[in-house]
Protein backbone atom coordinates (compact mmCIF):
# COMPACT_ATOMS: atom_id res chain seq x y z
CA UNK A 1 0.00 0.00 0.00
CA UNK A 2 1.24 3.40 -0.84
CA UNK A 3 0.63 6.54 1.14
CA UNK A 4 1.24 9.78 -0.33
CA UNK A 5 4.36 11.78 1.67
CA UNK A 6 3.99 15.43 2.60
CA UNK A 7 6.41 16.07 -0.30
CA UNK A 8 4.29 14.64 -2.61
CA UNK A 9 1.25 16.61 -1.33
CA UNK A 10 2.81 19.59 -1.74
CA UNK A 11 4.09 18.81 -4.92
CA UNK A 12 0.65 17.96 -6.27
CA UNK A 13 -0.59 21.33 -4.75
CA UNK A 14 1.53 23.46 -6.24
CA UNK A 15 0.23 24.12 -9.36
CA UNK A 16 -3.20 25.11 -8.04
CA UNK A 17 -1.38 28.67 -7.23
CA UNK A 18 1.07 30.81 -9.46
CA UNK A 19 3.10 31.98 -6.44
CA UNK A 20 6.58 30.61 -5.44
CA UNK A 21 7.79 30.47 -9.32
CA UNK A 22 4.74 27.54 -10.06
CA UNK A 23 3.02 28.54 -12.77
CA UNK A 24 -0.58 26.96 -14.02
CA UNK A 25 -2.29 27.68 -16.84
CA UNK A 26 -5.50 28.69 -15.27
CA UNK A 27 -4.39 31.17 -12.78
CA UNK A 28 -2.17 34.83 -12.94
CA UNK A 29 0.91 35.11 -13.86
CA UNK A 30 3.34 37.91 -12.15
CA UNK A 31 3.33 40.01 -15.42
CA UNK A 32 -0.79 39.79 -15.52
CA UNK A 33 -1.15 40.38 -12.01
CA UNK A 34 0.77 43.08 -12.51
CA UNK A 35 -1.02 44.64 -15.34
CA UNK A 36 -4.94 44.40 -13.86
CA UNK A 37 -2.80 46.07 -10.88
CA UNK A 38 -1.45 49.06 -12.77
CA UNK A 39 -4.64 48.96 -14.85
CA UNK A 40 -6.75 49.14 -12.02
CA UNK A 41 -5.16 52.10 -10.53
CA UNK A 42 -4.76 53.91 -14.07
CA UNK A 43 -8.97 53.79 -13.39
CA UNK A 44 -9.03 55.29 -10.17
CA UNK A 45 -6.11 57.60 -10.59
CA UNK A 46 -8.25 59.14 -14.08
CA UNK A 47 -11.52 57.31 -14.64
CA UNK A 48 -12.33 55.48 -18.59
CA UNK A 49 -15.12 53.80 -19.15
CA UNK A 50 -13.76 51.75 -22.32
CA UNK A 51 -11.05 50.84 -19.38
CA UNK A 52 -14.06 49.94 -16.85
CA UNK A 53 -15.63 47.77 -19.57
CA UNK A 54 -12.94 45.59 -20.37
CA UNK A 55 -11.72 45.16 -16.89
CA UNK A 56 -14.41 44.80 -14.55
CA UNK A 57 -16.95 41.53 -15.19
CA UNK A 58 -20.89 42.45 -15.17
CA UNK A 59 -21.46 40.87 -12.19
CA UNK A 60 -18.76 43.44 -10.55
CA UNK A 61 -19.36 44.83 -6.72
CA UNK A 62 -17.27 46.92 -4.51
CA UNK A 63 -17.43 46.82 -0.77
CA UNK A 64 -15.54 49.20 1.18
CA UNK A 65 -16.33 51.05 4.39
CA UNK A 66 -13.75 53.66 3.48
CA UNK A 67 -15.59 54.79 0.08
CA UNK A 68 -19.09 54.42 2.09
CA UNK A 69 -17.45 57.37 4.79
CA UNK A 70 -16.15 59.16 1.82
CA UNK A 71 -20.21 59.30 0.51
CA UNK A 72 -20.93 60.27 4.71
CA UNK A 73 -18.95 62.90 4.24
CA UNK A 74 -17.65 62.14 7.40
CA UNK A 75 -21.01 61.41 8.96
CA UNK A 76 -22.32 58.36 9.75
CA UNK A 77 -25.10 58.24 7.95
CA UNK A 78 -26.80 57.65 5.54
CA UNK A 79 -24.65 54.89 4.12
CA UNK A 80 -24.31 51.93 5.71
CA UNK A 81 -20.21 50.87 5.92
CA UNK A 82 -20.80 47.14 5.65
CA UNK A 83 -22.97 47.69 2.62
CA UNK A 84 -21.67 47.47 -1.05
CA UNK A 85 -19.95 50.85 -2.04
CA UNK A 86 -21.23 50.02 -5.74
CA UNK A 87 -23.51 47.32 -5.99
CA UNK A 88 -23.24 47.13 -9.25
CA UNK A 89 -20.51 47.68 -12.31
CA UNK A 90 -22.64 50.31 -13.88
CA UNK A 91 -23.15 52.34 -10.28
CA UNK A 92 -19.40 51.72 -10.63
CA UNK A 93 -19.17 53.08 -13.82
CA UNK A 94 -21.87 55.89 -13.03
CA UNK A 95 -20.16 57.05 -9.58
CA UNK A 96 -16.66 57.26 -10.88
CA UNK A 97 -16.99 59.45 -14.16
CA UNK A 98 -17.97 62.35 -12.25
CA UNK A 99 -14.78 62.01 -10.00
CA UNK A 100 -11.81 64.29 -10.95
CA UNK A 101 -8.61 63.07 -10.91
CA UNK A 102 -5.98 61.68 -8.03
CA UNK A 103 -2.37 60.92 -8.12
CA UNK A 104 -2.88 57.34 -7.46
CA UNK A 105 0.10 54.91 -7.13
CA UNK A 106 0.61 51.73 -6.86
CA UNK A 107 3.22 50.97 -3.91
CA UNK A 108 3.05 47.13 -3.67
CA UNK A 109 1.16 44.00 -5.85
CA UNK A 110 0.74 40.54 -4.70
CA UNK A 111 -1.47 37.52 -6.06
CA UNK A 112 -2.52 33.94 -5.36
CA UNK A 113 -4.48 32.11 -8.65
CA UNK A 114 -6.81 34.74 -9.21
CA UNK A 115 -6.75 37.38 -6.57
CA UNK A 116 -4.56 40.17 -6.30
CA UNK A 117 -3.68 42.34 -3.18
CA UNK A 118 -3.13 45.86 -4.58
CA UNK A 119 -1.26 48.30 -1.30
CA UNK A 120 -1.50 51.86 -3.37
CA UNK A 121 -0.95 55.27 -2.14
CA UNK A 122 -2.93 58.98 -3.42
CA UNK A 123 -0.87 61.53 -3.03
CA UNK A 124 -3.25 64.17 -1.99
CA UNK A 125 -2.03 67.23 0.22
CA UNK A 126 -1.68 67.75 3.29
CA UNK A 127 -2.02 63.56 4.18
CA UNK A 128 -0.94 61.33 1.63
CA UNK A 129 -3.92 58.84 1.72
CA UNK A 130 -3.03 54.62 1.74
CA UNK A 131 -4.52 51.93 1.35
CA UNK A 132 -4.99 48.69 0.29
CA UNK A 133 -7.18 46.80 -2.35
CA UNK A 134 -8.30 43.19 -2.81
CA UNK A 135 -8.73 42.16 -6.09
CA UNK A 136 -11.07 38.92 -6.89
CA UNK A 137 -10.55 37.94 -10.57
CA UNK A 138 -11.62 35.21 -12.99
CA UNK A 139 -9.94 34.11 -16.03
CA UNK A 140 -11.45 35.47 -19.10
CA UNK A 141 -10.34 34.69 -22.36
CA UNK A 142 -12.39 37.06 -24.53
CA UNK A 143 -11.58 39.72 -21.84
CA UNK A 144 -8.45 42.86 -23.34
CA UNK A 145 -7.01 41.67 -20.29
CA UNK A 146 -7.44 37.89 -20.25
CA UNK A 147 -9.05 38.09 -16.72
CA UNK A 148 -12.03 40.45 -15.43
CA UNK A 149 -12.37 41.96 -11.62
CA UNK A 150 -15.62 40.59 -10.06
CA UNK A 151 -15.02 41.60 -6.30
CA UNK A 152 -13.06 44.56 -4.71
CA UNK A 153 -12.33 44.63 -1.37
CA UNK A 154 -10.60 47.82 -0.23
CA UNK A 155 -9.93 50.00 2.92
CA UNK A 156 -7.80 53.36 3.43
CA UNK A 157 -7.41 56.37 5.49
CA UNK A 158 -10.73 57.48 4.51
CA UNK A 159 -10.24 60.49 7.37
CA UNK A 160 -7.73 61.78 5.57
CA UNK A 161 -9.08 61.72 2.34
CA UNK A 162 -11.98 63.93 3.66
CA UNK A 163 -9.52 66.32 5.02
CA UNK A 164 -7.17 66.84 2.26
CA UNK A 165 -10.75 67.42 0.01
CA UNK A 166 -11.91 69.85 2.74
CA UNK A 167 -14.63 68.17 3.79
CA UNK A 168 -13.52 67.00 7.35
CA UNK A 169 -11.71 69.61 9.73
CA UNK A 170 -10.11 68.08 12.56
CA UNK A 171 -9.69 70.04 15.86
CA UNK A 172 -6.46 68.67 16.17
CA UNK A 173 -3.79 70.69 18.61
CA UNK A 174 -0.95 72.09 16.53
CA UNK A 175 2.63 69.90 16.95
CA UNK A 176 3.56 71.64 19.79
CA UNK A 177 4.33 68.43 21.70
CA UNK A 178 0.79 68.36 23.15
CA UNK A 179 -1.48 65.65 24.63
CA UNK A 180 -3.16 64.01 22.08
CA UNK A 181 -5.86 61.58 22.68
CA UNK A 182 -5.19 57.45 22.66
CA UNK A 183 -5.89 55.30 20.05
CA UNK A 184 -9.37 54.79 22.12
CA UNK A 185 -10.47 57.81 23.51
CA UNK A 186 -13.08 59.53 22.65
CA UNK A 187 -12.44 63.41 20.62
CA UNK A 188 -14.16 66.13 21.84
CA UNK A 189 -15.31 68.82 19.18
Amino acid sequence: MHFPTLANATAALSGAVSWHGHHNKHCLTSSKANEIAQTFGGIIQTYNNDVANALFAEDFTDYSGSIQSLKNGGCLAPFNLTAPAFETKQQFQTESAGQPSVPFKVENVWFTCDVITVRWSVGLKPQVVGGVSILETRKCKDSKYGWLIKKIYAEFNSAAWLADIGKLLPGCPASDGATHPGKREVFSA
